[in-house]
């Protein structure tokens, strides 16, 4: 573990940053009461508070839905308030037919902070993996060798439907050779029903022997709010076994406040980590700058 300056150093590479004077942000109206009153109030990086040794190295700013049918509005904001001191994942709408993709991803990578994308795609694995357009979209997005944030749902209850899904994503990750995948929120672990915990651990041995894709651990407060450190560990260590180097930790913010606050939750990280003898530095800062091209800047 990195120790300088007596600083242990975080790159967080899952925060969202919400301003509802700025942005659209049409999904909030759909939210359960408790998520709106969450997104009532600002989150801003000046929000991501650390009480030291802990240090806040980097971001990565991911799209939160700022304006979606013009995703290179929200870079445009985040990089007038933040300079290139934030990177940024666009939301990008794989849907869109040839040249309109091609406008928006040319719009979006013209942004000197621009390191990749996101379509939440969540239950839709085959309905859009299969789809000829999204196809013909991802064979554009790989020439830019940018980052895909791939926010999936599998199928832990219908062992068919799962591997018809893990069929899907690996087809498209091995066809994207250019593309760095990061699965997003550790693949959804179950917190309680063994079978699907099995379940999941199949998808993620499968999804491990990929060298393109990398796993990003966060938002276990959209599963539950009253999620355990044993439950943080077991995941990790798994994961670790499947994945090894290409694991990260990250916040989600700001839904962890669902849980704890920004600094509680990574000094659980790190206690975790140090309790399992898992590398923290790694974990939470050297693959994200890796992956995200923070070692380049």
């Amino acid at each position: 573990m990195k120790i300088a300056n007596g600083r242990i150093s975080i790159v967080d590479p899952h925060v969202h940053f919400i301003d509802l004077n700025a942005g659209d942000y049409q999904w909030v109206r759909n939210e359960p009461e408790h998520m709106r009153a969450l997104f009532s109030n600002n989150a801003s990086l000046a929000h991501l508070q650390l009480i030291p040794p802990l240090y806040l190295e980097a971001v990565v700013h991911i799209e939160a839905g700022f304006d979606n049918l013009h995703p290179a509005n929200e870079l445009a904001y985040i990089e007038q308030c933040y300079g290139d001191e934030v990177l940024n994942i666009a939301g990008i709408n794989l849907l869109l037919n040839g040249q309109a993709f091609a406008d928006h991803l040319a719009k979006i990578m013209a942004y000197k902070t621009a390191v990749g994308l996101r379509h939440i795609i969540n239950e839709d694995i085959l309905s859009l993996l299969g789809n000829a357009t999204v196809k013909q979209n991802f064979i554009q997005l790989d020439h830019y060798q940018k980052v895909f944030e791939l926010q999936v749902k599998f199928s832990f209850h219908n062992q068919r439907c799962l591997q018809d899904e893990l069929d899907a994503i690996v087809a498209l990750v091995k066809a994207s050779t250019s593309t760095t995948f990061v699965l997003n929120h550790a693949g959804f672990m179950p917190f309680k029903a063994a079978e699907e915990t099995q379940q999941w651990k199949m998808a993620m041995q499968t999804l491990g022997k990929l060298p393109n894709i990398y796993v990003k651990c966060s938002g276990w407060e959209m599963l539950s709010t009253n999620y355990t450190r044993e439950h943080i560990t077991t995941c990790l260590r798994f994961l670790l076994e499947c994945f090894n180097t290409r694991v990260m930790l990250a916040s989600n913010f700001p839904l962890q406040r669902l849980a704890m606050s920004y600094n509680d939750y990574w000094q659980m990280l790190y206690d975790i980590s140090t309790a399992s003898d898992f590398d923290f530095t790694k974990l939470a800062s050297d693959t994200a700058k890796h992956v995200y091209g923070l070692n380049e800047r």
